[in-house]
């Protein structure tokens, strides 16, 4: 007899804090709308309706899903009584950004490479965003502690570290040499600093960020951040940024169908068995 072997997806703890926080975001909304609502019984889905018109067109779909995945774990765990939510198929909205075309990435590769001495600042920012799918807010909360030049990766909040490559080494050399030459830097604990704040030891603004990746590739932080999830996911499937970058599954199904790929993963190991029997 075959041996056939079942694999349990989990979910991922950003996933199940996506959903607590939705969660959070309902309740908080009918004891302040509804204090009539004196239990979860009462709690329909006009109720749950009329709270999800309240949020952004772009932000409603995910909380919808994320409302109803919470309801099921906790109906499953008998914490409520009934689920006030009807189960719907995901409704994908167009995006907003689009990531980069194969020669605007070869683009802006170039750029990386060829600014790594002369602006080695916006080179390093922008090769975060690029190649590692890092976020203006994350990179202003980047430390000097968290760069462990020894084991060659960043260690990272909420999410698995960043292995650098020898590119991203030459990089960061040229950063941290550029770090060096301004004042206070030995005080500063933040890894992105600036001339404009001496003393003040506060993490950089998002925009100061943002402006830095603009003005060398000529595309904004968060497009750099889309096209390097979508590129991976391309490649390996949605669920690599779900085990190497810490995305939610919402966010991963965003840049690919996690069940075509679970399929196509299927079928290929079909046809290797099939292959294999076959030489045999």
């Amino acid at each position: 007899m075959a041996h056939i072997q079942f694999t349990i997806n989990t979910l991922a703890l950003n996933t199940l804090l996506c959903d607590l926080d939705a969660f959070a975001r309902l309740v908080r909304w009918l004891a302040t709308s509804l204090p009539q609502l004196s239990g979860w019984d009462m709690v329909q889905e006009e109720h749950i309706h009329t709270f999800l018109l309240t949020l952004s067109l772009k932000t409603r779909e995910l909380d919808r899903q994320r409302l109803y995945r919470f309801f099921r774990l906790a109906r499953r765990r008998r914490l409520i009584a009934h689920i006030p939510l009807m189960k719907l198929p995901r409704r994908d909205l167009p995006r907003t950004i689009e990531p980069l075309s194969l020669e605007e990435q070869k683009t802006v590769a170039r750029m990386i490479r060829e600014n790594l001495c002369t602006r080695p600042e916006e080179a390093w920012l922008s090769a975060l965003c690029f190649y590692h799918g890092l976020s203006s807010s994350q990179i202003c909360r980047l430390k000097t502690e968290q760069i462990d030049v020894e084991r060659g990766l960043i260690l990272m909040e909420g999410r698995p570290p960043i292995y650098l490559s020898a590119e991203d080494f030459l990089l960061l050399e040229h950063f941290l040499q550029r770090r060096k030459e301004l004042p206070y830097a030995k005080k500063k604990s933040h890894l992105v600093i600036s001339n404009q704040t001496k003393i003040d030891d506060r993490p950089m603004t998002q925009e100061y960020v943002a402006e830095k990746v603009r003005a060398l590739t000529g595309h904004t932080s968060q497009c750099l951040r889309i096209t390097c999830f979508a590129a991976l996911s391309s490649l390996y499937g949605p669920q690599l940024l779900v085990e190497a970058f810490g995305l939610s599954l919402d966010q991963a199904s965003r840049y690919a169908d996690l069940r075509e790929f679970l399929l196509e993963e299927e079928v290929k190991q079909q046809r290797d068995a099939f292959a294999e029997l076959s030489h045999l």
